[in-house]
């Protein structure tokens, strides 16, 4: 082989990682995915399941915690499914699925779910979380959003499992939420969005024995 067609080989080796490498450049607002150990998407999915309290943590409203941010309004949101997806329809699929959110969050998980063709076993979450707390945020709302993929088959059909949560938390208008409790805790959100995703599966029988 000369190095021209080396050089041909190489480049067309790498068109099925373009998607991947085109996400992380496009994720501005966040880390770019991270994926799953292999074969271990179902075991991190059930190891949701512990995080129950944290939910009950974010969803609270008693006052003596959160002092006169209670009462304010509080959104939940979760989707899941399994779906037999071909290559070649992947594109079309996530225009659809994901067209109810944001166009940074299409790019992201329309990449990561191209890239899931050109792994085995792996599974991708996604997270991004917003705490506004202190007299400096007044009215500004917790949010915080979670996105888990995992897909199973080779060729060019895979049976993808997906699952996507998201939450809001307002404060009573002209209030905010409290900085002691909330500060440093981002990792309760995200836990309750994982949580939420656990529950919604369990419930639907999404996660198998």
């Amino acid at each position: 082989m000369n190095i021209l067609n080396f050089l041909i080989f190489f480049v067309l080796s790498l068109l099925p990682f373009l998607g991947y490498f085109t996400f992380i450049k496009t994720s501005v607002l966040t880390p770019p995915p991270e994926p799953v150990k292999k074969g271990s998407g179902k075991g991190t999915l059930v190891s949701f399941e512990n995080f129950e309290d944290d939910l009950k943590w974010v969803t609270h409203t008693h006052c003596e915690e959160q002092g006169s941010s209670c009462g304010g309004s509080l959104s939940q949101e979760v989707t899941s499914g399994v779906f037999i997806i071909e290559k070649g329809n992947a594109d079309l699929f996530s225009t659809y699925y994901f067209s109810y959110l944001d166009k940074g969050s299409r790019v992201i998980l329309s990449s990561v779910l191209n890239s899931l063709f050109y792994t085995e076993g792996l599974a991708f979450t996604h997270k991004y979380i917003d705490l506004n707390y202190g007299k400096g945020n007044t009215d500004k709302p917790i949010t915080g959003a979670f996105y888990f993929m995992n897909a199973k088959g080779s060729g060019e059909k895979r049976t993808v499992f997906i699952s996507l949560a998201r939450l809001s938390k307002k404060p009573v208008r002209g209030y905010y939420f409290l900085k002691d409790y909330y500060e440093g805790n981002e990792d309760r959100v995200e836990n309750a969005l994982k949580y939420m995703i656990y529950k919604d599966a369990n419930s639907k029988g999404l996660i198998e024995n």
